[in-house]
């Protein structure tokens, strides 16, 4: 092995015969080695015949190169040819896709500082230069689709010491290319270590699905996030992530950055142990929880005006949170307290209740990222709200729900007094999770109060008192507790006043 393998990783091409694109078991692949001193990726497979031609990174630690191999319908791979294409500076990423009988290619070039369209002119290895369809940009894995009526190119530039994912459309592939009108380079968001691309956009189920490069414990490309596509339109993008391929599931490696299926192959590439490498973090459910949190695209200016509208009576809004990259500032610290929240796991596909929800932001951050069934949030009717300083927390609710992409299906309030009488022999059930954070202090029929919640599978609870005072309370009826851990009361409080959050499990065993 040279030094430059041992320092930068040696990344090599398998394949195998996979008719689901989105088949997750492991095994099967044939490897298709790079020699030594070099390093081959971005394996990109088009149907050919009897077989495929897989385009791919050559690579000799200095410069990049497009080249191709073939591959016949038992994964007997040739020797690879360089393409004949008018490139000069280092190249990668050679995305390949038809459309209207000819076949195209927008390969990475950033050190040329623009995305090319290349034509091909002779099956598969002469190409000739289209038109520069974005000029001026550092780009990297470049990745073009049709979709109703337009194309959109997803692409990585950088700029100002950022790299920012993007988006760009056109009515036609030579025709002008704008910029999205919510993820582009003056988007705040900042999460191209979930974003870059990472393969070919395929449909499944009636839905694209894009692959993109998942590189957030500071190693380049640990796995591929597969997204599905849910909106996409010149001003409207949203995505949620399938599943996770990589490390176990290619063949022996640590990273792995590209992800391609055509015509029932599927092409990867991975990369054994670096020296530069951090030690290997596991990769789960909890990080598709992050990939949700930090590719998220929600509407700024309903976002203002939530967090402007609802206020907890010191003249800011009851939580602060940090979303889509921009920090909306309040009295509590809300990404704290979602840290130990989400942490926990298991709640995906509950439904959930949350006790004086205020704005609802526990329940729209459980719908939109951990994927909850339902949400349902209880707070005050308006004329008791009003005279707690606090008329416009239902307001907010609703605006933040709609920042969020989220309608009344998802997550919905409803209004009443939950100390009239008798309203814990009326109040809704049939909910796994319920949520009661900061509420028991204020419930007048305390008695009423804990016999409802001993009907919850799952109890999320913040209380007033001593730990040992909330967990005694809980045992009493059934539960068992996972302290969670503590967060700050606010900003107008001193940093050592703090409250616990604890998971409240019902005992099951009899």
């Amino acid at each position: 092995m040279t030094e430059n393998e041992k320092r930068y990783g040696k990344w090599q091409i398998a394949i195998r015969a996979q008719a689901d694109a989105l088949e997750s078991g492991g095994g099967g692949f044939v490897v298709y080695p790079a020699p030594e001193g070099y390093f081959f990726a971005d394996p990109f497979p088009v149907r050919d015949g009897s077989g495929w031609v897989v385009f791919f990174e050559h690579y000799d630690y200095a410069k990049g190169r497009l080249a191709y191999f073939r591959v016949d319908e038992n994964l007997a791979c040739s020797g690879f040819e360089f393409l004949d294409i008018p490139i000069s500076c280092h190249a990668s990423y050679p995305y390949v896709f038809e459309d209207g009988g000819k076949r195209y290619m927008v390969p990475e070039l950033c050190h040329a500082n623009e995305i090319n369209l290349y034509e091909c002119v002779s099956w598969p290895k002469k190409w000739a230069l289209v038109k520069t369809i974005v000029p001026g940009c550092h780009n990297g894995d470049n990745s073009i689709v049709r979709h109703g009526d337009r194309y959109y190119l997803f692409t990585t530039i950088y700029q100002n010491g950022e790299n920012k994912f993007c988006i760009f459309h056109s009515g036609s592939l030579l025709g002008e290319w704008r910029p999205h009108g919510r993820v582009n380079a003056s988007s705040p968001a900042n999460n191209a270590d979930v974003t870059r691309g990472a393969g070919l956009i395929f449909s499944s189920g009636g839905r694209l699905v894009r692959p993109a490069q998942y590189s957030m414990n500071g190693s380049n490309g640990e796995a591929v996030v597969l997204y599905g596509i849910e909106t996409l339109s010149p001003s409207e993008y949203s995505e949620k992530p399938i599943s996770i391929f990589g490390r176990g599931q290619a063949p022996p490696c640590r990273n792995c950055h590209t992800y391609s299926h055509a015509g029932g192959l599927l092409a990867v590439d991975f990369c054994g142990e670096r020296e530069t490498d951090r030690p290997a973090k596991p990769i789960g459910e909890a990080s598709l929880v992050e990939v949700r949190q930090r590719n998220f695209y929600p509407d700024h200016d309903l976002l203002s005006r939530a967090f402007s509208t609802n206020t907890s009576g010191n003249g800011l809004c009851y939580y602060g949170a940090t979303l889509g990259g921009v920090l909306y500032e309040g009295e509590r610290d809300f990404d704290a307290r979602w840290d130990l929240v989400k942490s926990c796991g298991g709640f995906g596909g509950a439904r959930v209740l949350d006790i004086g929800c205020n704005m609802g932001i526990m329940l729209c951050y459980l719908k939109a990222f951990m994927g909850i069934s339902h949400g349902v949030g209880i707070d005050q009717p308006d004329d008791m709200l009003a005279s707690t300083n606090k008329s416009g927390t239902m307001r907010a609710a609703l605006l933040l729900r709609r920042a969020f992409g989220l309608g009344d299906g998802d997550v919905s309030f409803i209004q009443e007094d939950i100390n009239s009488p008798g309203y814990w022999d009326r109040a809704p059930v049939g909910f796994d999770l319920v949520i009661a954070t900061s509420v028991y202090k204020w419930v007048e029929d305390k008695e009423g109060f804990m016999r409802y919640l001993s009907g919850a599978g799952m109890v999320l609870y913040e209380g007033h008192e001593p730990d040992e005072v909330e967990v005694g309370r809980f045992a009493a009826v059934g539960f068992s507790a996972k302290v969670l851990g503590r967060t700050r009361t606010g900003v107008h409080y001193a940093p050592s006043d703090t409250r616990t959050l604890i998971l409240f499990h019902k005992n099951t065993a009899p």
